[in-house]
């Protein structure tokens, strides 16, 4: 979001609090005011920050993104590994790791277990959207619905 913003690029920021306390920040009331940042959050506005709520918002990420693109991830812990593994497990959208200089140590394990890799963004396109698996649903109350 912090790229896009200095690139002039609009962008969705997914908060892991509360609007009202992150309208509180000085940059992002800025980028909002200019209309280059859409803030929305699954919280209570006056929610503050916490590990759970990052973790829940993660999945949002995933969700709304055509493609996340994860640049450095440990392996088999911390935040983006969590987030990258459980989107890629159920499918909350297309996932694709940073090969090159720089990568993390967790990102060849991401790609083993199905992000695609990318080793160049000038060449890079985002594979198409990931259609989310859904359980199958019943009938409930016997309404049809």
């Amino acid at each position: 979001m912090d790229a896009a913003y200095r690139a002039e690029i609009p962008s969705v920021g997914v908060t892991a609090e509360g609007l009202e306390r992150a309208g509180r920040r000085k940059e992002l009331r800025g980028a909002v005011a200019e209309e280059r940042l859409l803030l929305v959050s699954a919280f209570a506005p006056g929610e503050r920050f916490s590990v759970g709520s990052a973790m829940g918002r993660n999945k949002l990420i995933y969700a709304l993104a055509v493609a996340t693109l994860v640049v450095a991830s440990g392996i088999n812990s911390g935040g983006t590994w969590a987030g990258a593994s459980e989107a890629l497990r159920r499918r909350f959208g297309s996932v694709a790791v940073w090969t090159g200089p720089g990568a993390g140590p967790g990102n060849p394990a991401l790609v083993e277990k199905g992000a695609e890799a990318v080793s160049d963004l000038a060449t890079w396109q985002p594979l198409e959207a990931v259609q989310p698996t859904r359980p199958e649903t019943t009938a409930q109350l016997g309404l049809g619905i």
